[in-house]
């Protein structure tokens, strides 16, 4: 479990609160929309406690979690896993990176607020999903690297799920199949990955990617 020292917890202040979720808003709507708005987050942050507490504190002008309790926060868990994935990699402590990346992977929860198009949402939306990306990769190159071909298939389909024009995730693909053995499976996903760039980009494998594919074939 990820403490939050209560020293720590972060304070914000009412007018960053309106500029970030009203922006330019008329203020009269502003001032009807706040106070409530805060209290549908102390009735959400309370929807599976049963004992009903009061999560957000107003103290010196401004707005926190009440340093009182211990939070878990999953972004935070997420980033102090990549972190401290990044500094195993730097290390070169395969072990260790590994640990990191499957505690980055377990914590993720699908997009940061789907649904919500203001743009900070979106910013921080298209950021997380960035870092989720790379902890995916490194985690199909980790099976890769131990010859768990079907776990590289998985993180390598999952990344191309987001990003299916990662030709560098096809290749490693191709490199999967081929090590299972799988000449017609390799043929099929080069041929649906062709079928895919030509439609919807206009463009052909790469150079590298094209070549690999022969080698693979022959």
């Amino acid at each position: 479990m990820l403490h939050r020292d209560p020293q720590k917890i972060a304070r914000v202040a009412k007018d960053v609160l309106i500029e970030a979720f009203w922006g330019d808003e008329d203020p009269s709507a502003i001032e009807k929309n706040f106070h409530p708005t805060i209290s549908h987050i102390r009735k959400a942050l309370n929807s599976n406690q049963s004992l009903k507490q009061n999560f957000i504190v107003f103290r010196d002008g401004a707005y926190q979690l009440s340093p009182q309790f211990t939070y878990l926060i999953d972004t935070e868990q997420f980033m102090d896993a990549v972190g401290q994935a990044e500094s195993a990699k730097k290390d070169k402590d395969d072990d260790a990176l590994r640990i990191f990346l499957e505690q980055a992977y377990a914590v993720y929860r699908g997009p940061f607020l789907e649904g919500s198009y203001d743009d900070w949402a979106e910013e921080q939306r298209h950021f997380f999903e960035e870092q989720f990306s790379r902890v995916i990769n490194g985690l199909a190159k980790q099976a890769v690297a131990d010859k768990q071909w079907n776990a590289a298939l998985k993180y390598a389909g999952e990344i191309l799920s987001l990003d299916p024009y990662r030709e560098d995730l096809h290749r490693l693909t191709l490199r999967v199949l081929a090590a299972q053995g799988k000449p017609a499976a390799v043929k099929k996903h080069y041929d649906g990955m062709q079928r895919l760039l030509k439609d919807e980009l206009g463009i052909t494998a790469s150079a590298e990617t094209a070549k690999l594919y022969k080698e693979l074939m022959k």
